[in-house]
Order: C-alpha cells, then structure tokens, then sequence
C-alpha cells in the first residue's frame, strides 16, 4: 500500500528498536542533557547499562542509553517522540523496555505532552532505584483524544558510581494497556521475566503446539488453537527450578492472581511430579502463598491465588522438580485482579453464552452446589452422608477433583464422596421432590469417578410404589468431569436421587456437579467427539481388530473442530492376510425404547 501526506511530512513510527536509527526522537530543549544511540558493545566500563541490546539480545544490538555517569547528580536528560496524532477516545498503550541496575541508579520518567497550550505536561509513569540486571518491561497509556501529543523519557542522575538508564523497543498499540501482571503470552513473555536461582539457571520457554518437542500441549488457552503460546517447563534428569517475575507492582491489601496451569506426561491419572509454587518477592524477602503438583490429565485448568502485600512487591510462578523428567507444566492467561478477593469474583463472574439457543427456564431442582445443597436433602435411611466440597480440601489424589465443573477452579464446590467403608456397599443418597407438568423430565449432571478402586454411583427414581435404577456407572473413569443427560418417565414419580457406594476396600471419589432438570426429554445425549477422552466406548476384545484413537493432521481434520487439533476413532490398516473385524462397544445403555445414533 503506498501513501502520500497532504503536508508533506511522514508520520511518526509507531515501533522503534533502534537498530537504524532513532526513529525520530530528539532532545529536549530545556533539559540538560540528551541520551545516546549506544551498542553493548560500545559502553564504557564505567557503566551500569546493560551488555546486550533488549532487540538482538546481542552485543551488536543498539538501544538507547542516557550515560548518566557524565553527569553530575540531580540532573536531567530527557528525549522526546516526534508529534504523534491524537488518540483514539480509549487511548493506545505505549510499551517499551528499560534497564536500571546498580544502587543510586537513579529515576526514569514518561510524560504525555499535548500541543495545547491550556495543557501542560503529565506524568504518566515513574521508576526509581535498582531494578535487577534484567530488560523490565514497561507500560503505559496514552490518553490525547483531542490534540496531537509527544511522549517524553527523562532521566534523572542518581547518586551511584556506576549509573546508568537504557530503554529499548518501543511500540504503540491501540487501546488502553493491559493491567500490571496480565500476560496472555501471544506476543512474547509481557512484564514477566525468567529469573531462575543461581544454581539451576533453567529457564520457561516460550512456545506454542508448533514447537518441537515431548508433553507440549496441543492447543493454547488463549485462543485454544494450535498457533496460541504459552509459558512452558520442562525438566532434565537433574533437580531444576525455574521462575517467572512480574514486574513490581505497589502495595495492595487484597489482590486475585488468576491463571491456567496444564500437565501432561507418560502416565495419567496422577499428580506430576512438577511443583507450581507462588510466591510475593517482598523487601523481607520471599514468601510463599500457595503451590499445587497439577494433575496430568491432559487439560487447561483454571487457578486463583489470594494474596496481599504491604509494600512494593513482585509474584513469582516458580515451577520446581526433584529429579525426574517425566513431564511438563505449561502456564497461560495470567491476569492479576487488584482490591477484590478471589471469592469476590466467583460472585460476580458471569460465564459468557456458548450458544444462541434459548435455554430451557432454571428448575429449583438445579444445583451447582456453591450455594450449598440448594433444594436436595441428605437422606436420613443412608449409612453417610455427601460432603459439599472443593479443590481446596483435595490433599492427596483420591480424595477428590482438583477443580469443580462450574467454575473449574479449586475454589468452585461440588458434592463428593471418598474414603473407604466402614462396611460393604455403604450408601450416601441426596434426593428432592420433583415438580413437573409434563410425561418426561430430563436430568443432567456431570460426574467425576477416579482412583484404583471406586465403587458405583447410581441415579433413582421413588415412584408411588417402589425405587427403579435409571442410570449407573461403576468403577474409575477418564481423569476429568463426564457429563449424563437421563429421560426420566414421569409416570407416578416423585423423587429424584443420586446414591454413591463405597465399601471396605474402596481407594478413590465419586463426585457429581451442576445438576440440571428440564421439561421433555433429552435433546442430546450420550454425546462424544473423542476430544479428551474416549467416552467410556471400548474395542471389543473378542475380535481381532482394533479401532485406534487418533490426532488429525494437516490433510485429515477430525469432524468436531474441523482442525488437526481434533481427534477421531479410526480402524488402521493391517497386513494380515484374514479377515479382521474390529468393533467399538458404546458405554452401557440403560433403555428400553427406541432410540436414534448419529455419527459422522
């Protein structure tokens, strides 16, 4: 595309590395110094500035540095953007970043300047002190909606023997800046730095499903494709440790850390081997908040941390593993909310709509538990009771789901029961009277089974005149919640219950979340894609043929995403010369009227 200016003059660059020039920076007229084009390379011995540019991370790589051990303390040197136009009504973010090591380093400034003579100069952001031997990046918004504007970088000479201030790789995006902390990680690490302990100098890589290499994972968060990126750790066969550092942030009395962790390695169904550990850098130095060992189960899972602090102050995600490599731990979408609690947003989030069909009306039957039971009673001719519960109380792997459906957090509830018996078949049932004016309901649930000897949960119905099984399932299932749509027949019905066993023997949980009743039959059920799991469908044993569970590729996409990130079931070819027959059993079918199979 070629352009022409009507007033003959280019327009300012929206992106500078300094790599070819100074992209049309000048000095300030009334400060008293300017700053210096300068490669690592190039810089006297006498300087605190960094040896590689920010850019290149070489030597070679030019940046711009103030060299404020020319001059005398308390001074200040400042260069200043050519004219910019004025922004649009939410601002632009202007980001750069900037290098400041050394006690008595002194103090970094941005202004916005406007072309209005009514308006004077604004201090937009300011840093002080020694920052560490690290790029740190640096973020600001540019609100000018009426005037044109220049953006101005001061220096000011600290009192140290070896000062000096470096900025490098400027960039004006449109729209307001994300808040301190947040990090999607599409474009590079953010205001997240690696900062690893001095003896395991490992690093998180920065990588998408593209990248080369063992338990990566094979879609982001972000944008759940398989071009997204994220921060990814992934251990040697050494003891290792690596830590992401946020930029400094100010004092906060209370704040909610959100991210979402993924573990994935040789064997399923257990926790990793790899530690996530939270910690606040503080002026006392670092403590702890919180750290899990993940599930590798193959899943993005959301995490909330509280935490607070009194003074300046940085999170550490610290990823750390004794001594195997079997495994990975990958982090995306960091986003630090300040002055709200985590429970404050459980409250307030709403989920955005997945569909545009109308939903049937809610049902005082439904529960998803984070209120309590809701309208469902604990039975009182059981053995024991449920235990409304979350990923918080979870300690060791079969005590229960790491996170709830709802939420899909720790924090989120949900109804479980775990442990073994004191006898055979002990038996905990919840129930409610059902409200209904129609011949069929439908109930939905979802259900999470795990551990290496798990009993039967089972869904009932109290007629006028006895108790009839609809529904059961039995044993450990996939690592993950399942999802149960059941026709219930309304026919004398008068009571729904949900009934989990366990005995004496019994290692693992039965849980059950987001219960659900409509009007009608089921629409959908008994749906799978075969994305994360294989439903509970099977190879039957008896023949000699086997279906194979298989990733799409670049010239055969899977039906459900249309991608090569979808998965499907397929029958592989063999150089047997007899005749093989391989058939895929469905999970259990409980009905005895007809019924409809779709399958592409």
């Amino acid at each position: 595309m070629v352009s022409i200016s009507e007033d003959g003059s280019c327009p300012p660059e929206r992106e500078c590395t300094f790599q070819g020039s100074l992209c049309g920076l000048l000095p300030l007229p009334s400060a008293n110094f300017s700053w210096s084009r300068i490669t690592g390379s190039s810089q006297p011995e006498n300087s605190s500035g960094p040896s590689a540019d920010h850019t290149l991370g070489t030597e070679q790589g030019y940046y711009l540095s103030a060299q404020l051990w020319n001059h005398p303390v308390g001074s200040r040197g400042a260069m200043m953007t050519a004219v910019m136009e004025p922004t649009p009504p939410h601002g632009e973010c202007l980001m750069f970043w900037y290098y400041m090591e050394g006690s008595g380093v002194g103090e970094l400034n941005v202004y916005l300047q406007a072309n209005d003579i009514n308006r004077g100069r604004v201090h937009l952001w300011s840093k002080s002190g020694d920052q560490g031997m690290h790029w740190r990046h640096g973020r600001v918004t540019l609100l000018s909606p009426e005037t044109p504007y220049q953006v101005i970088f001061e220096a000011v000479v600290g009192d140290g023997p070896q000062r000096d201030i470096s900025i490098d790789d400027l960039t004006v995006l449109n729209g307001a800046c994300p808040p301190p902390g947040f990090c999607d990680f599409e474009m590079d690490f953010c205001g997240w730095v690696n900062n690893p302990p001095a003896e395991s100098g490992v690093d998180w890589d920065w990588l998408s499903s593209e990248s080369k290499g063992e338990f990566i994972p094979r879609r982001d968060h972000s944008t759940d494709t398989s071009l997204g990126h994220f921060a990814f750790f992934i251990p040697s066969n050494k003891k290792e440790t690596a830590r992401l550092e946020s930029e400094t942030m100010d004092v906060v009395d209370k704040a909610c850390l959100e991210f979402w962790h993924y573990t994935q390695g040789w064997l399923v169904n257990r926790p990793s081997y790899i530690t996530l550990t939270v910690l606040v850098n503080e002026t006392t130095g670092l403590r702890s908040v919180w750290n899990t060992s993940g599930y590798m189960n193959d899943t993005w899972i959301q995490d909330r941390v509280d935490y607070s602090s009194s003074g300046p102050h940085q999170i550490i995600l610290q990823a750390s593993c004794p001594s195997s490599n079997d495994g990975s731990f990958a982090l995306d979408d960091v986003h630090i909310i300040r002055d709200k609690s985590c429970h404050d947003i459980i409250l307030t989030t709403t989920p955005n709509p997945t569909t545009t069909i109308t939903a049937a009306p809610a049902s005082p039957m439904d529960c998803s538990f984070d209120q309590g039971l809701c309208s469902w009673i604990q039975e009182d001719n059981d053995d024991l009771n449920w235990t409304v519960s979350s990923g918080l109380q979870v300690n060791e792997p079969w005590d229960g789901p790491q996170y709830d459906h709802s939420i899909g957090n720790d924090q989120g509830l949900f109804l479980v029961l775990n442990g073994s018996g004191s006898k055979n078949r002990e038996r905990a049932t919840i129930s409610v009277p059902v409200i209904s004016h129609t011949s069929h309901i439908c109930v939905g649930f979802w259900y999470f089974m795990l551990g290496p000897s798990v009993s039967t949960l089972d869904l009932l119905v109290q007629t006028k005149s006895s108790e009839l099984l609809v529904w059961t399932r039995q044993g450990t299932k996939n690592p993950e919640w399942m999802n149960a749509q059941v026709t219930i027949s309304m026919n004398n019905t008068i009571q729904i219950m949900f009934t989990g066993h366990r005995n004496t023997n019994s290692k693992g949980f039965i849980a059950i979340d987001d219960i659900t009743v409509r009007e009608g039959v089921c629409s959908i059920q008994n749906v799978c894609g075969f994305d994360s799991s294989l439903c509970d469908f099977e190879n039957d044993v008896s023949h000699l043929g086997r279906w194979v569970h298989k990733k799409g590729t670049k010239h055969h996409v899977d039906h459900t995403y249309g991608t090569e990130n979808g998965f499907y079931m397929a029958v592989m070819m063999s150089n047997s010369t007899q005749t093989e027959v391989a058939q895929l059993l469905t999970p259990e079918i409980h009905s005895t009227t007809e019924m409809c199979v779709r399958f592409w």
